[in-house]
């Protein structure tokens, strides 16, 4: 196995983690994004699930990023999805929310937020998954796309900090372009 929403307002996370304490919360992400996976591994025994990985901009050091981790889980079968379902569901800390219309991807609503995460559950071959892979590895072996992602989100965070939607809106064309490196050099 490879291992690898939130009470605070979007943009104040955002904004936040860029600040004077950036290392220490980055830190505090990444040992919660350890403790986390290693803990809920054992207590919903997901013994099929080849693996959990954190994704998304805080698996990215460095990145500008609301202090959400997101944890994406890849079932060995797609018939595996409603024992996951239940097992979360057993725990008493997660809704099952469907795929919020993204295919690909089951995802989950986490009712204790300690540490505030976005839990997801994959089917083996997901494309989702895979991008989500492919983008994070690409960031992390890119420090100056690294620099020019996050510099787009604060000042898309500065500017729209009212306007959720905006502010994704506004990441779209950069996000696809680089996902489109991402899969690129993965395919390499």
């Amino acid at each position: 196995m490879t291992v690898k929403s939130c009470s605070v307002p979007w943009r104040l996370g955002l904004l936040e983690r860029v600040g004077m304490g950036q290392v220490s919360h980055a830190r505090r992400i990444e040992s919660y994004a350890v403790d986390f996976k290693l803990t809920h591994y054992r207590s919903v025994k997901l013994t099929h699930y080849p693996a959990i990985e954190h994704v998304g901009s805080t698996a990215v050091p460095g990145l500008a990023a609301k202090p959400i981790i997101d944890i994406d889980v890849l079932s060995a079968s797609e018939t595996l999805l409603p024992v996951a379902i239940e097992r979360l569901a057993r725990l008493g800390s997660y809704v099952h929310q469907g795929n919020l219309g993204i295919p690909e991807r089951e995802a989950f609503l986490a009712l204790a937020n300690d540490p505030p995460h976005h839990l997801y559950v994959c089917p083996p071959r997901s494309a989702e998954f895979q991008r989500h892979i492919a983008f994070r590895d690409y960031l992390r072996a890119h420090p100056s796309a690294v620099k020019t992602y996050g510099d787009l989100k604060l000042a898309l965070a500065s500017q729209f900090r009212e306007d959720r939607p905006a502010y994704i809106a506004g990441k779209n064309a950069l996000v696809a372009e680089l996902t489109r490196r991402a899969v690129a050099t993965q395919k390499k």
